[in-house]
């Protein structure tokens, strides 16, 4: 795309007046693709914000469908989709066409593995973690090694939540976390609030937007961390491992 269409020059007016997108920032974003994989509480509010910003096309990847309890916190959901039990891939696209019907959404009611995430991720420019399996995160973090494809990490649980902004020739996830953890708790174990959700996928849909504007170097350093009960925040450094096996190109999350 070389320039905006009149119609998106007055759509995305006020968001192209901010100093770090202007007309040029918004072009790419309109021509930008990006994958959320996951569209539960953090990927249906990063949908929502991504959809509205005007992400050209974007790829939703999950394989579950909606429940009464998801409504508290998976905000882009209503009544009727939990009654319905609708896939969230599904019920997600529908709701991203009805904020934005200019867009390519493409559903896929599907779990991230080590066979499909290659073809499945192929061709996208960032991705944006909105799973609560943090084994799949690590296929995640295979792929976006293996395909320099800059990867959004976000995780919450209580009142607390993390993001981190993976990139080509930036420390990666597993040079915070060697392995994944035997076990781990979910909303369904430790319940999540909904204000965290929100926290942490408006910080991973700025990083998002960075990468669509080819703005890598500004990518946030570290892993940020936030309590939205007690209000406290914290960055925590993260150095490039040289004993890394997905920097060192030894991808055994993939099969």
């Amino acid at each position: 795309m070389s320039e905006l269409t009149p119609y998106q020059a007055d759509r995305y007016s006020r968001q192209v007046l901010c100093e770090h997108v202007c007309e040029a920032g918004q072009t790419d974003i309109c021509g930008g693709h990006v994958a959320l994989v996951g569209v539960g509480a953090i990927g249906s509010a990063a949908l929502n914000m991504l959809a509205r910003a005007g992400v050209g096309t974007l790829t939703l990847i999950d394989p579950d469908r909606i429940e009464l309890s998801n409504l508290q916190r998976q905000t882009l959901y209503v009544e009727a989709d939990a009654e319905a039990g609708e896939p969230k891939a599904e019920a997600a696209a529908r709701g991203a066409l009805a904020i934005n019907s200019t867009l390519c959404v493409r559903p896929v009611v599907a779990r991230v593995d080590g066979a499909n995430a290659e073809e499945l991720l192929e061709g996208v420019d960032v991705i944006v973690d909105g799973i609560d399996d943090f084994r799949a995160r690590y296929i995640l973090n295979d792929v976006a090694c293996k395909m320099g494809i800059p990867y959004i990490y976000g995780a919450v649980l209580g009142s607390f939540g993390v993001t981190m902004s993976i990139a080509p020739g930036k420390p990666c996830l597993q040079c915070l976390f060697p392995e994944p953890p035997e076990s781990w708790d979910t909303a369904a174990t430790r319940g999540v609030l909904a204000a965290v959700v929100n926290t942490v996928a408006s910080l991973q849909v700025v990083e998002a937007l960075k990468v669509l504007m080819g703005r890598t170097e500004d990518l946030a350093e570290g892993m940020f961390q936030i309590d939205v009960w007690d209000r406290t925040v914290d960055v925590v450094e993260i150095a490039r491992q040289e004993d890394c096996p997905s920097c060192a190109g030894a991808y055994k999350f993939l099969a």
